[in-house]
């Protein structure tokens, strides 16, 4: 037997015995199984590498290759960003695919905020040569990690030299106990990727490609996006580069020829890796990040040597781009149209002459298999879909770099039990939707959705079983949390009665959707619903929310018919890490606002973004979105609109999900609309299964001396909110929505009670400001506000 024994030491420990810092913590392989101590829990993760590119294997770095992790690095930060402790495992497998990976550590229990770093252990050496100080800030320590390399990154995967490349993911805050397992973190790069070739006859006739060089390069490199506006959470992206503020360019150039001309005389493909860059200006081309190919100009059988900027032209406007993290460049040489240069100095310092090229910018991360015709790619979500044998509805993100035609891509589906919405598309990203009919043959049954784009022919293989999804109904609620990429939750469709009016009768098809999300891939893989299943029909019938592999909320509705009134219920599906409090006592509430990502208070905008969460008019049982940010439909991409009704009534308000009731709006039971007469949770009561909208008296003992401020409090970056670590911790101040405008985000706080005012169309509630406190002030119904849930016993 073999025993994974992970040692985690404080690192005040570590910091006095620098020679432990890493063996202190390396797996000592004697056993196949774990063991635990008090106060640990083994974790197993997966993890998603960055896209699979489909293509030939003689390249440098093949696909295996540049998703290698030699070794793993969890840092673990406290709840308030603190750093804690590193742990570590060198003991990593492929799962199921090179793309995948899987690794099992021992973690300490509790909850922690988990940045995963694979093949960087070097660099947190470099950076920490004596350990990370406790309590570090985690900006301060994410910030700080960085590499230095001033030559070529080396390929040749048989040289002692060779590195294989750091990337980061993330967890946010999450529970830790023997239970735990974290599944499809999305590793980034921190490199970008540059091929260049000769992509028509026409430049394959003129010219043979012999060398590539690169100038202006930056020979420092940091490993984590730190900066404000450089990464996109929402769609694992780099929005712009994180270029550390003591990196310098080098003029070099990195000079890549002989065997890194890996088609020879025609491209350089998975050779040219480099740190992020800024892009360039016509202004100032001497300090450009650029290239210099250099060849044999065949008409005059002499070699020459041509500048290509990072930019691309078209109209005579020429836009240059940065270098980004995760992002593959395609250089697409189109023709040599005449002589260049006799130097690659000559070159550089002249400018582009006679040579016609374009840039594809691929971002690597979110689509797990992308395919490349050596101009154009064509990424999915996914590519083997295995269903149970309900109906199914799902989809999948689909992005090209194709242009050649609209639409940019087309499919089609192979047998009539699985069709097709949304099956083609005008521009880069797009969701394709598909429905599969339940399984009622006996047998399992396969079909095929196959995608083209121009030339690039991609198939997706699909599978559906007769075994039924494994999951048993939950306890009625209008909400539900749930893990990403975990079972999910299947919804009882008798909650559409639940309050004595048959919405949905005893044999009536039914069927489930996605309302919104907050999410820009709609309802796909990598966005928080997957798929929504369909179990029998009529009131007593079953809707399973499948969530998908990032946290977020989504509407899930039960809908009868096409018309108006189609929309029967509708659930909130909170995905998150985020574990409710056990063992609730009186008194207890939720330690963030429902459907928040974070209940961690905060300075940063971007963190307290995630602490904000969603908002809800009085009575009503759905929330409405955020006050920050979009909700999209399940085709993704287009932002849905928030609109207003002057209809306001129970039925409207159900039906109409993003409709804001207005001045009308006298709640779904008039004052007695969150809260019965008896004091009890009442059917169109938003909060989860245990918890409950609060009763004023709740707040009752918060006081300014109590409740302190913190942030800023002033637009547009403002992050202002209160905070009481024995009421509910971190309150933000949110704002409000009323009719369609949003109000005071960040500047101010108002938090409903379920308790009706004296004052007809008005409830009590909390509101704060920078300077002031009401703990039971009048609220009208027709604003949408946060939702802090207290425990049900509570009041």
């Amino acid at each position: 037997m073999k025993i994974y024994r992970l040692y985690i030491y404080p690192i005040f420990i570590l910091s006095f015995i620098p020679m432990l810092f890493f063996s202190s913590c390396v797996v000592d392989e004697q056993d196949n199984e774990i063991i635990d101590t008090t106060g640990n829990a083994n974790v197993t993760f997966t993890l998603q590498m960055p896209g699979q590119v489909e293509g030939g294997k003689t390249y440098a770095l093949n696909e295996s290759n540049e998703n290698e992790v030699k070794t793993i690095e969890i840092l673990a930060f406290d709840t308030n960003g603190a750093y804690q402790y590193i742990a570590y495992s060198d003991v990593i497998t492929n799962n199921g695919a090179s793309d995948k990976k899987k690794f099992t550590v021992k973690l300490v229990k509790g909850t922690s905020d988990l940045v995963i770093l694979a093949n960087a252990r070097s660099i947190i050496t470099s950076s920490y040569p004596t350990g990370i100080p406790l309590n570090t800030p985690k900006a301060t320590v994410l910030s700080s990690l960085k590499m230095d390399n001033a030559s070529k990154w080396i390929t040749n995967t048989s040289l002692p030299t060779y590195k294989a490349i750091p990337m980061w993911g993330k967890t946010g805050n999450l529970t830790i106990n023997e239970s735990t397992t974290i599944n499809d973190i999305k590793m980034i790069r921190m490199l970008a990727k540059v091929d260049v070739a000769l992509s028509t006859g026409v430049a394959k006739a003129n010219f043979q490609l012999k060398s590539v060089s690169l100038y202006n390069y930056n020979s420092k490199g940091s490993l984590i996006p730190t900066g404000v506006g450089t990464w996109d959470d929402t769609n694992n992206k780099a929005l712009l580069p994180n270029v550390p503020i003591d990196a310098t360019k080098t003029l070099g150039p990195l000079v890549y020829e002989n065997a890194e001309i890996t088609t020879v005389n025609v491209s350089s493909i998975s050779e040219i890796y480099t740190f992020e860059a800024i892009k360039g200006t016509s202004a100032n081309s001497s300090q450009n990040t650029c290239l210099v190919i250099g060849g044999v100009y065949i008409p005059d059988n002499t070699t020459y040597y041509y500048r290509i900027d990072f930019s691309n032209t078209v109209s005579n406007v020429t836009t240059y781009l940065d270098l980004l993290r995760n992002y593959s460049y395609k250089v697409n040489i189109t023709n040599i149209s005449g002589p260049g240069f006799t130097s690659a100095t000559s070159a550089f310092n002249a400018g582009p002459v006679n040579i016609t090229a374009n840039i594809s910018a691929w971002n690597d991360g979110g689509l797990s298999d992308i395919s490349f015709n050596g101009q154009y790619a064509l990424g999915v979500s996914e590519s083997n879909i295995t269903l149970s044998k309900e109906q199914t509805y799902s989809g999948i993100t689909v992005s090209t770099s194709y242009t050649g035609a609209t639409p940019r891509w087309t499919a089609v589906s192979s047998d009539s039990w699985l069709t097709l919405s949304s099956a083609s598309s005008a521009i880069e990203k797009s969701v394709l939707l598909y429905t599969a009919s339940e399984n009622t043959t006996g047998l399992s049954r396969s079909a095929t959705i196959t995608i083209t784009a121009g030339l690039i022919v991609k198939t997706i293989y699909v599978v559906q079983g007769t075994d039924s999804y494994p999951l048993s109904v939950a306890s009625e609620s209008n909400s539900y949390i749930v893990a990403p990429h975990s079972l999910g939750v299947m919804l009882p469709v008798s909650r559409a009665n639940a309050d004595l009016t048959t919405r949905i009768g005893a044999s009536d098809a039914f069927t489930g959707n996605l309302i919104w999300t907050d999410n820009i891939n709609g309802l796909s893989l990598n966005s928080p619903i997957h798929r929504i299943l369909r179990v029998g029909t009529g009131n007593s019938g079953k809707i399973i929310a499948v969530p998908g592999t990032v946290e977020g909320n989504a509407l899930i509705s039960a809908e009868v018919g096409t018309d108006a009134t189609k929309i029967k219920w509708t659930w909130h599906i909170w995905v998150t890490n985020y574990t409710t409090p056990t063992g609730i006592a009186i008194g207890t509430f939720l330690n963030r606002n429902m459907g928040a990502l974070s209940g961690t208070q905060t300075t940063l905008r971007s963190e307290w973004e995630k602490t904000v969460g969603l908002v809800y008019q009085f009575g009503r049982s759905n929330p409405m979105p955020s006050t920050l940010g979009n909700v999209y439909g399940a085709s993704g991409i287009t932002p849905l609109s928030v609109s207003t009704t002057t209809t306001n009534t129970l039925a409207s308000a159900i039906q109409n999900p993003l409709n804001m009731m207005t001045s009308g709006w006298t709640g779904s039971a008039a004052g007695n609309s969150w809260n019965t007469l008896l004091g009890a949770k009442t059917v169109y009561d938003p909060c989860p299964v245990g918890w409950r909208v609060p009763k004023v008296l709740a707040w009752a003992s918060l006081l300014l001396s109590n409740f302190p401020v913190s942030g800023t409090w002033t637009d547009p970056n403002a992050t202002g909110g209160r905070s009481n670590a024995s009421i509910g911790g971190f309150y933000p101040g949110a704002g409000y929505r009323i009719d369609t405008s949003i109000n005071l985000v960040g500047a101010a706080g108002f938090y409903w009670g379920a308790l009706a005012s004296a004052t007809v169309g008005y409830s009590s509630g909390l509101v704060f400001g920078p300077a002031t406190l009401e703990t039971n002030y009048n609220l009208n119904y027709n604003v949408a506000i946060p939702v802090r849930c207290v425990s049900e016993t509570s009041l």
